[in-house]
């Protein structure tokens, strides 16, 4: 490897995490469509499990209290569909 094919892999890189990002941040937004009456609630970071599942996790808390959870994605429609898409 030399360094301007490190450079392409890294550029590549990024603009899949990106990539990546803005899919977690829409699920998330998916499964929590409204602000919570009492309390916040946000987005905090996305982990890929293996080629079909990505974890989402997020905090929410309200008063003194802050919790952190997360929610696991199947990426199988996703990619399925991406593929038929790429097809037609």
């Amino acid at each position: 490897m030399n360094l301007s094919n490190a450079i392409k892999i890294l550029v590549n890189s990024e603009e899949s995490r990106k990539f990546i990002l803005k899919f977690a941040k829409a699920k998330y937004n998916e499964k929590f469509p409204d602000y919570p009456k009492d309390g916040w609630r946000s987005f905090n970071k996305f982990k890929i499990i293996n080629n079909n599942l990505i974890e989402i996790s997020y905090r929410f808390g309200y008063g003194d209290y802050e919790y952190e959870d997360s929610f696991q994605v199947d990426l199988t429609d996703e990619i399925r569909n991406d593929k038929l898409n790429n097809i037609v």
